[in-house]
């Protein structure tokens, strides 16, 4: 399908702040929104869509900065986000990476206010922009950060009760918190650009709302028709006219947009062209334990563990060096891939690594504790000689390595990363 609009209100936002930034904006305050630092389709669209939404209803404390969470660099790596503005057409150019803008001058200055999406609790590399956040929407387990954020101004959709008590969301995507808030303004506050893009992370993080993988909600439910009373079915002259010159183009079905996306974000040879680190960062995210203070970094890979290991020789050394730059006890990577096709059931691995003699052995061995292997992990013998795949996590690295099939498949990182801080705190000495 060609693009959904050349032009209109979205992408005209886009480019104004963009210029904004650019140009400093005086002396005046910015009203930033940016994603988790994993930058996965859903922190980038929703951050810089509710910036938009936030002008549109006249709610910005200041000058729109719609900010996507890693350097630009980065953001070339990003194929499924890369994907769907390519869709919808949308120049990744347009789009304002956190490496050109001045933050933590800003923050000093006191001339930033900052929306958190997609996370409630700043990164630590980003921690000195703390008293800037006033504003969160978010759908993972509240980690209490930010307390001064409170009331309409922190949406945290996640139940914790939940699931029997490891909680769960309430909405599969951020962006559907995002066309919760722009509903009410109808048409201006949902440009046609920024609908199908928000449209179309919605249908990834619910895998097209498939009961089977039990993502979607009700919520994502309503947001993607909120959106589709909007457009589906109608020419983009019909309801935008700055986007005429893509007029008779057929709003895309959900299969459609879908699978142009999932394709990207599952493609085999993107994540045999990845270097382990770049693997390693691609989907990134670090957490502390509360009573330990033991820190460990998780990373989301989209293939599975044979696949991944095998080509990349230097597996363990990269782990270690990112191991000792970040100051992490364990480094763990979860594996998610689709063994029958884009249709088919999602499977998952876990990988954990860590220093011989540290926190990574008694966490491995608490996960599958009887009583406590709520995730229904079965560990992999990786040491088996005659397991070819697995000779690069047998290198002398003195790293401890362990690798675990995860029975409960619909346990994503939101589920799994609290049980590893659970884990670090319990075996601390």
């Amino acid at each position: 399908a060609g693009p959904v609009t050349a032009d209109d209100a979205f992408v005209a936002f886009l480019r104004r702040t963009k210029a904004d930034a650019a140009a400093g904006a005086g002396a005046g305050t910015y009203d930033a929104a940016i994603g988790n630092e994993a930058a996965d389709a859903d922190s980038i669209i929703s951050a810089v869509c509710y910036s938009y939404v936030r002008e549109a209803l006249g709610l910005a404390r200041g000058a729109p900065l719609p900010l996507v969470s890693v350097p630009r660099s980065a953001l070339r790596l990003r194929a499924e986000t890369n994907a769907l503005l390519r869709f919808v057409g949308i120049s990744a150019e347009d789009l304002t990476c956190m490496d050109e803008v001045d933050l933590g001058g800003l923050a000093a200055a006191g001339r930033l206010q900052l929306a958190l999406l997609d996370h409630n609790a700043l990164a630590e590399g980003v921690a000195y922009l703390a008293d800037s956040v006033y504003h969160i929407v978010d759908h993972h387990r509240d980690a209490g950060k930010h307390p001064g954020v409170a009331g309409e101004l922190r949406t945290v959709a996640f139940d914790e009760a939940a699931n029997d008590g490891m909680g769960t969301a309430t909405v599969g995507s951020t962006c559907s918190l995002v066309v919760e808030a722009a509903a009410a303004g109808g048409a201006a506050a949902l440009p046609r650009s920024m609908a199908a893009l928000l449209y179309g992370v919605i249908l990834l993080d619910t895998a097209n709302m498939n009961p089977a993988a039990g993502k979607g909600t009700p919520r994502d439910a309503a947001a993607l028709q909120v959106i589709e009373d909007l457009y589906a079915g109608k020419a983009a002259v019909d309801v935008d006219a700055a986007a005429a010159a893509t007029a008779g183009f057929a709003w895309p079905s959900r299969g459609e947009l879908f699978s142009a996306i999932q394709e990207a974000k599952f493609d085999p040879q993107l994540w045999r062209s990845l270097t382990a680190l770049e693997a390693i960062t691609y989907d990134y995210k670090q957490f502390t334990a509360d009573a330990s203070g033991r820190r460990i970094g998780i990373a989301t890979v989209l293939t599975d563990l044979d696949s991944f290991v095998g080509p990349k020789a230097d597996l363990l050394a990269d782990a270690k060096a990112y191991l000792e730059e970040n100051r992490l006890d364990v480094l763990g990577i979860m594996f998610s891939w689709l063994p029958g096709g884009l249709d088919g059931e999602m499977q998952r691995q876990l990988l954990l690594m860590g220093p011989v003699g540290g926190a990574v052995g008694p966490v491995a061995a608490h996960l599958t504790r009887e009583g406590q292997n709520k995730f229904s992990f079965s560990p992999i013998s990786v040491d088996d000689e005659s397991a070819e795949a697995y000779a690069p996590l047998r290198n002398d690295a003195g790293l401890e390595v362990y690798a675990f099939d995860q029975g409960l498949r619909k346990a994503s990182r939101k589920q799994v990363a609290p049980a590893l801080l659970e884990a670090l705190d319990a075996t601390a000495s």
